[in-house]
């Protein structure tokens, strides 16, 4: 990682320009995605914040426990800017349209290579998304329109069905 990351858009540049297959499930997506989520659908603001997957993600974000300082930093510097003003409504979309294109690649591709060992992390990256949508009153359907689009993955609806349970919004 080159540089430290005060912003959020410094943060924004460590993520591949185009998400790809291998970058979904590098530990810098991993952290930075949830950030996205959360501050381009000001999420943290809403009542129901403590009890959404999203808050999960960010809760136990990769590095919590001291095993790669460089995604610590990442994580507590963008940590920082969830209590910090919110951002210009230009920003929070532009965040919030890499989140989705990255969290729908990475989804997909899960589903497309049926990698069982995969469909928790693409159905809590599903279900994050989805609660975004549905708290920056968008229409919230992400998550249904996977379960919809890949209706012979029963592993991942079993996973997708248990991520469900732990939200109250979906």
């Amino acid at each position: 990682m080159e540089g430290p990351v005060r912003r959020v858009d410094d943060a924004v540049a460590l993520l591949p320009a185009t998400p790809t297959w291998e970058s979904s499930g590098s530990e810098t997506t991993a952290a930075v995605l949830p950030y996205l989520l959360a501050l381009g659908g000001r999420t943290a603001a809403h009542r129901d914040w403590p009890h959404t997957v999203l808050y999960t993600l960010i809760a136990r974000r990769p590095g919590k426990d001291g095993d790669d300082k460089g995604e610590v930093l990442v994580a507590e510097a963008l940590l920082e800017q969830l209590s910090a003003p919110p951002p210009s409504a230009a920003d929070r979309d532009r965040w919030l349209d890499l989140a989705y294109a990255h969290v729908d690649r990475t989804v997909r591709r899960i589903q497309d290579n049926k990698d069982r060992g995969a469909y928790a992390r693409a159905a809590r990256l599903a279900a994050a998304l989805t609660e975004t949508q549905l708290i920056a009153r968008q229409d919230g359907a992400y998550l249904d329109g996977i379960l919809a689009t890949y209706t012979r993955h029963r592993s991942f609806r079993s996973e997708a069905d248990t991520v469900r349970r732990g939200s109250v919004l979906l």
